[in-house]
């Protein structure tokens, strides 16, 4: 992934990419059984399968090519993992995961867009779990353990007042086998990465449900803040319903190796 300097990202830009409107109502755990339809990015079928189909053939023939996590300042990642964008071919996999650990599902829509969305899909990261330490198994010997699925945000969800864009985590799930390994940590650090180089976001946001004590600490551990409170986020979730609103700034040190960030991400192995 390529790396900024801190004098370029400081200079004003010529290419920035320009963050879409969106709304989180396809994200929100809150509107799953919404009649509300959502506008992913055109796709056609035809082009898609195969596209998708040639990106998953690529992987298993040729796993030198695969995308590494590298950061200095997190654990070294084990030699049998790979972190890969989403492709059509994973979303039945990555659906069952999320089923799995999840306590809520997600419509059709929020995986369509995974993959549709290019926006999205270039802050979604997949990490597989490859038998053979060597990285040369075949597709079906590559397991998904770990995923991470973003959106940006124009405006922070808790101050559309705020006009600086923000990167906002949708799910992030890790197989509780293959905890402790950095997974999540490694995951967040690169979109993160790719956020402020492509879309210039200025932090890190999401909702973690009231409940869930274990996953509020991990966000701590790595500098994430409570900045809201939303008391039926979750209303599925009965008789606990609310989220915490969380929020993590990230400036042009977390573009350094060794930046504030990724110092953040190192501090529990998870």
């Amino acid at each position: 992934m390529p790396q900024t300097t801190l004098g370029g990202w400081l200079a004003p830009k010529q290419n920035k990419t320009t963050v879409p409107v969106v709304s989180l109502s396809n994200d929100s755990p809150r509107h799953d059984h919404s009649t509300a339809q959502v506008s992913p990015a055109p796709m056609t079928t035809s082009t898609s399968n195969k596209t998708s189909q040639t990106s998953c053939e690529a992987r298993k023939q040729s796993p030198k090519s695969i995308s590494l996590s590298r950061s200095p300042s997190l654990p070294q990642l084990p030699q049998q993992v790979t972190i890969e964008p989403c492709q059509e071919c994973h979303l039945q996999t990555y659906r069952r995961m999320n089923a799995l650990l999840l306590p809520i599902p997600y419509r059709d829509d929020f995986y369509k867009e995974t993959i549709s969305d290019p926006v999205i899909a270039s802050v979604t990261r997949l990490a597989f779990w490859h038998e053979k330490s060597s990285l040369k198994s075949s597709a079906n010997e590559a397991k998904l353990v770990a995923a991470i699925r973003c959106r940006v945000l124009p405006t922070p969800p808790d101050n559309p007042y705020e006009k600086t864009p923000v990167l906002y985590i949708s799910t992030i799930t890790t197989l509780a086998p293959f905890r402790r390994h950095a997974l999540g940590s490694h995951l967040l650090a690169d979109v993160t990465r790719i956020a402020i180089e492509r879309y210039e976001v200025r932090a890190i946001m999401g909702h973690v449900w009231e409940a869930n004590e274990d996953g509020m600490e991990w966000y701590k551990k790595r500098g994430f803040r409570v900045v809201g409170h939303e008391p039926e986020y979750y209303r599925r979730l009965a008789p606990k319903t609310a989220a915490f609103v969380i929020r993590r700034d990230v400036g042009p040190g977390d573009m350094l190796h060794g930046g504030s960030l990724s110092e953040a991400f190192s501090t529990a192995p998870t």
